[in-house]
């Protein structure tokens, strides 16, 4: 039996990919993937502002379930203000004004074919939890936000 599409972790992850560098990803703001909270560099300068995606659990069923957590992260702000900004732009990517659920393509991914949309992966603002502010021990600034998806899975 091969696993379905929407099913296939790699795919999940490939569409959290795009959607985040496509969205929050800026010549200030960098985008990391698995990487703990470690301050990513770019071109050998280290970055002041970067979202830390993390692919958590994973449960299967007709209506799947994948959580994630986003860990918005700065450096260099010692009240926290450019943390609250950058949670601001996040959240805003997470939710919809004009719609209860927030719609984000589930994409097949593929290293040298054309990436095809497969589904959407759902997300409510009821299923977004943020933590509060805390501080790393380098004195970086993070706010988490987890959230869960939903989207049929067929299987």
């Amino acid at each position: 039996m091969t696993l379905p599409g929407q099913s296939r972790s790699a795919n999940i992850k490939d569409s959290w990919k795009k959607y985040l560098n496509d969205n929050v990803k800026t010549d200030t703001v960098h985008v990391t993937f698995d990487n703990a909270l470690k301050q990513p560099k770019t071109q050998g300068r280290p970055m002041e502002r970067w979202v830390s995606c993390k692919i958590g659990q994973y449960v299967g069923g007709t209506l799947a379930e994948q959580i994630v957590e986003l860990w918005c992260c700065t450096r260099r702000d010692s009240e926290g203000y450019k943390c609250s900004q950058l949670r601001d732009t996040v959240y805003e990517l997470l939710t919809d004004s004009e719609d209860v659920f927030k719609r984000i393509p589930l994409y097949r991914s593929h290293p040298k074919e054309e990436w095809t949309v497969i589904g959407q992966m759902l997300i409510r603002k009821e299923w977004i939890i943020e933590s509060g502010e805390s501080e790393g021990e380098d004195n970086t600034k993070i706010r988490k936000l987890t959230v869960r998806t939903r989207f049929a899975s067929g299987f």
